[in-house]
């Protein structure tokens, strides 16, 4: 059950857009800002992204680093037809707009829009900036993305995806504390079946085993489900009466399929995290089973916990750190954690236990730079799980690499690694049939030493658009031979 009454705030988008402010009395559409050149863009957006009404759920600000969540989505909206057209909602305004699209470029022109006054809290104004000024789209498992230039990015979910969760009284009570992902298990491995909006209160009617998700209850009209997981930092629990709560044991996940890899020249797609097979389009089909990463070793560079650049989870690294580790759909078989000298090691308590601690390795570098009366003599990666098989040559894996240039940065990322150590890692802590992953994958060094030696498999992720450019162009815009 919603309550009826959200606190009033002013959307995230007034960070993102700060030189654009509203007033006390209306104030006309704004005029498109970005004109994105298009000869031969399509007339519309992928068929999946039609006629559905998109909600705001949270804006995602790159500068600063920041996720703000939206109190009210079904306020701020935006319906794309087939015809070019949308439709927008912004707040108690009715927007119309036009579209044109080139590959994932986006741009989006402001039309006809009603002038009502919403309150000065509101932040109608503000999303109309935003959307004249998109650049671009993405589809995810999420919902959908659209990028305000490099500055932010807003993130939507599909009206018919927000469940209204019952709240029973006398009962264990739920508040959503963000706009959070109702799962139809404990995991990541599980699908996303629903959205409860921040506020919304429901009923809690069991945990899982391992303690990290609640289970609440759905309506008992609900077609397809009886309840829900969700993950238990996201919401707040209400226990006044001390009820005991049971534990529910997780429903069985779909046996892992493998899919045969295509040949060369034909059409591929990459999945970034566990996703169902389905015998047909649509819910309504049986899930046949699941595809999975299947990453062997995670190498990466986190947001370190002493980090001075602004960027994304910095307010919080540990806590994005510990996320990673659970959006992982399989737990690696080792992993390379790569840390300043002057990082503080207890971060790594967010390394899960089944992967023991193997050795430290010093990652030095020729010239020394100074912080005060410290002296910066290069990285320290810290090394998890079982050594790979002995072969020739590689034995005894030892603990220190020197980068011997003198140069500085590689690229212009603000917090960039060198190849030589990152190369190091991946020499000495993969085998030549591993699957690299790096959740933290920056300007791309790690895919990049993982082309470098050949053979090794590697998948990055990255949540920020310039760094995936930049990513790009390190690898000269190719696909690298998954198959060699």
């Amino acid at each position: 059950m919603r309550p009826r009454i959200f606190e009033a705030t002013t959307l995230a988008l007034a960070l993102v857009l700060a030189a654009c402010s509203t007033s006390a009395e209306p104030t006309p559409t704004p005029e498109v800002i970005v004109v994105t050149s298009a000869p031969e863009a399509p007339a519309t957006l992928s068929p999946e992204m039609l006629d559905v009404e998109w909600q705001l759920h949270s804006v995602l600000e790159t500068e600063p680093a920041a996720q703000s969540v939206v109190p009210q989505p079904p306020s701020y909206t935006i319906q794309f037809a087939a015809d070019g057209t949308a439709a927008i909602r912004a707040d108690c305004n009715n927007v119309g707009a036009s579209y044109t699209v080139s590959g994932s470029n986006l741009t989006i022109t402001l039309g006809p829009a009603t002038l009502a006054f919403c309150g000065e809290d509101s932040g109608d104004n503000l999303y109309m900036t935003a959307l004249g000024a998109v650049t671009a789209y993405a589809m995810s498992d999420y919902g959908m993305a659209l990028d305000v230039g490099s500055t932010a990015r807003l993130q939507y979910i599909e009206a018919n995806d927000v469940i209204d969760l019952p709240d029973e009284p006398g009962g264990v009570d739920i508040t959503a504390d963000v706009n959070l992902q109702v799962r139809t298990g404990p995991g990541t491995q599980f699908r996303i079946s629903h959205w409860a909006i921040a506020g919304d209160q429901g009923e809690v009617i069991g945990q899982s085993p391992d303690g990290l998700y609640w289970v609440v209850a759905f309506p008992e009209d609900h077609p397809h489900y009886d309840n829900g997981w969700v993950l238990k930092s996201t919401a707040t629990v209400s226990n006044p009466d001390n009820l005991e709560i049971p534990i529910t044991t997780p429903p069985l996940l779909n046996p892992t399929v493998y899919v045969t890899p295509p040949e060369a020249g034909q059409a591929q797609g990459n999945v970034f995290q566990t996703a169902e097979i389905m015998t047909g389009p649509g819910n309504s089909y049986q899930i046949w089973g699941l595809t999975s990463i299947g990453a062997d070793v995670v190498i990466t560079d986190p947001v370190w916990p002493n980090a001075k650049v602004p960027m994304f989870g910095q307010k919080d690294p540990l806590a994005m750190f510990g996320a990673m580790w659970e959006a992982l759909p399989e737990l690696p078989k080792r992993a390379a954690i790569q840390l300043g000298c002057d990082s503080d090691p207890r971060f790594l308590t967010a390394v899960p236990v089944s992967l023991p601690f193997f050795r430290v390795a010093w990652l030095e570098v020729v010239r020394m730079s100074y912080k005060g009366r410290l002296g910066m003599t290069g990285d320290v990666g810290y090394l998890f799980g079982a050594p790979p098989k002995s072969r020739k040559g590689q034995h005894i894996i030892p603990g220190r690499c020197t980068d011997p240039s003198s140069a500085g940065r590689e690229t212009d990322h603000p917090c960039p690694r060198k190849l030589r150590h990152v190369e190091w890692l991946v020499r000495w802590w993969t085998e030549t049939s591993d699957v690299v992953c790096d959740p933290f994958m920056g300007s791309g060094t790690t895919l990049l030493a993982a082309k470098n030696l050949f053979r090794r498999k590697v998948i990055g992720i990255e949540i920020e658009e310039k760094h995936c450019e930049t990513a790009a162009r390190r690898l000269d815009q190719t696909v690298m031979d998954l198959e060699a």
